[in-house]
């Protein structure tokens, strides 16, 4: 099978990214015909030549709205899809959604839109909400299928009444395991905590750091892993202002992830709304204890008092921290269990052979109706 996969940005790595770059690299893998395409390159561009998996560069293609830019970047889009003839145009992010989709129907060529998180979801203001509902309906017209990568998302597209329900199917999240879990050995002494996300809304890096530092009568250390994305400045200034610099780093983007994980405590991800976030199914993965804000679809990953901790104020938080940091056998058990229940529920090969299914029966559906 042809597929051709389209994101929107090929600069940055997040989760929608990595989602990308397995996915194509199993399809390779099993002799399938697999392109990737993004607007510009970069850390995102460099993992895929890593593992050998062609990609194409859409000219004017931004994650920023420009009403003559995006008609280009759509023209583009449509000279990449006839020209390559794919079987199956999956679509991820909403900005290239809605232009591939608008392309592949004009190049009759099904598609498949994966939503990692919806643009009208919870926490958002009630007029952003409303344009993005309004735009993702439309696009889910287009769509021959829609996969949610959440019950959560699913739920809250159905209340949106963006498409027909037939059409919309919920695939979770997979990551692969790479056998790196955490060592039995805990850093007794100060426990590292560690919140991989990018500088960037929605996560809230501050709301952390600022709930940490009423803990230092606790022994912990936080490291912060993520590119910047215009909020890395004030969180430094906010460290250095709480007297905080010898217990907290920040990272930046770093490639080895699994390996800081497998070397931490406590993970930690403080967002205002999310999709289903692949850093905390990395966590589980690790064996590590998970403390989230209970939002989008984290609790069908975090099982609350089991696997971790779900959030929901700054005082959940500072409760949650101030319990995990003190008993090194809460971590381990926690961690345990959500190492058993990544195994159980959020393996790659579970969401890899499932999204496979959708691509053969949306390309056998269109193929049978033009015979």
């Amino acid at each position: 099978m042809k597929i051709l996969l389209l994101i929107t940005r090929g600069d940055s790595v997040g989760g929608a990214q990595i989602h990308v770059r397995d996915l194509a690299k199993k399809l390779h893998k099993e002799g399938h015909i697999v392109t990737v395409a993004f607007g510009k390159k970069g850390s995102f561009s460099e993992l895929l030549e890593e593992e050998g998996i062609q990609y194409r560069l859409v000219n004017d293609l931004e994650r920023k709205i420009s009403l003559f830019q995006d008609f280009r970047a759509f023209k583009n889009i449509l000279s990449l899809i006839r020209e390559l003839n794919p079987d199956v145009v999956a679509l991820h992010s909403s900005k290239v959604g809605i232009l591939g989709r608008i392309a592949a129907k004009i190049a009759k060529k099904p598609t498949v839109f994966t939503a990692h998180g919806w643009s009208f979801t919870e926490g958002k203001s009630k007029l952003s909400r409303k344009i993005y509902g309004m735009i993702e309906k439309a696009g889910a017209f287009l769509s021959d299928r829609i996969i949610t990568v959440s019950e959560y998302d699913s739920t809250l597209a159905l209340r949106y009444h963006i498409a027909n329900p037939k059409k919309i199917q919920v695939i979770h999240n997979g990551v692969p395991d790479i056998k790196i879990c955490k060592s039995m050995e805990s850093n007794a002494n100060q426990p590292v905590v560690i919140m991989v996300a990018r500088f960037q809304e929605p996560k809230e890096h501050r709301l952390l750091v600022e709930v940490l530092s009423q803990l230092e009568h606790l022994p912990w250390k936080l490291q912060l892993v993520g590119e910047d994305g215009g909020t890395m400045p004030e969180v430094r200034r906010l460290i250095k202002q709480l007297n905080l610099e010898e217990r907290v780093q920040i990272l930046g983007d770093r490639r080895d992830v699994a390996d800081l994980l497998a070397q931490s405590d406590i993970f930690v991800l403080v967002s205002k709304w999310e999709g289903f976030p692949l850093t905390i199914l990395e966590a589980m993965r690790a064996g590590m204890p998970v403390v989230a804000s209970d939002v989008g679809g984290v609790s069908e990953a975090v099982k609350e008092a089991k696997t971790g901790c779900l959030v929901h104020s700054s005082l959940d938080l500072h409760g949650a921290l101030s319990k995990l940091l003190g008993s090194p056998e809460q971590r381990q058990e926690m961690g345990e269990a959500g190492r058993k229940r990544y195994e159980r529920y959020f393996s790659f090969e579970v969401m890899y052979q499932s999204t496979y299914k959708v691509y053969e029966e949306i390309s056998r559906s269109l193929s049978g109706s033009s015979d």
